[in-house]
């Protein structure tokens, strides 16, 4: 199942707008959940490690993966964030860094089962 998850986090589409929707909070791409996000520190620092929390709702038993990627350059995060679950649908994803500064996404993928539904964030790095 974490393949399946990760091979949809590599799907994202780099072609939409070329414009920047830097909301931090949102649904998923099936409807089913919006998932909201914050950073520690805030705002994101250039080239050291941050930490991503994620509430989920309606919090049920879920699988939530995040991930980064800087799709004009075909880039990834040079780490691999752990998630880590608390109640109440919370979630950490730590450690993340963005390792080059430009349009980055924050791709999260929220799932039950097989079957898996994204969300990706736009992210300006780093102010």
């Amino acid at each position: 199942m974490l393949k399946v998850v990760l091979a949809l986090l590599a799907c994202s589409d780099p072609s939409g707008d070329s414009g920047l929707n830097l909301a931090t909070s949102g649904t998923t791409d099936g409807g089913t959940w919006t998932v909201e996000y914050t950073t520690e520190p805030t705002p994101i620092p250039f080239d050291e490690d941050f930490a991503l929390s994620l509430i989920v709702t309606p919090p049920t038993e879920l699988t939530v993966v995040a991930d980064a990627l800087m799709p004009e350059d075909d880039l990834r995060m040079d780490v691999d964030p752990q998630m880590a679950s608390e109640a109440g649908g919370l979630w950490t994803a730590s450690p993340m860094r963005f390792h080059v500064e430009g349009a980055w996404q924050i791709v999260v993928a929220v799932s039950t089962g097989a079957d898996a539904e994204r969300i990706t964030f736009d992210v300006d790095c780093c102010e």
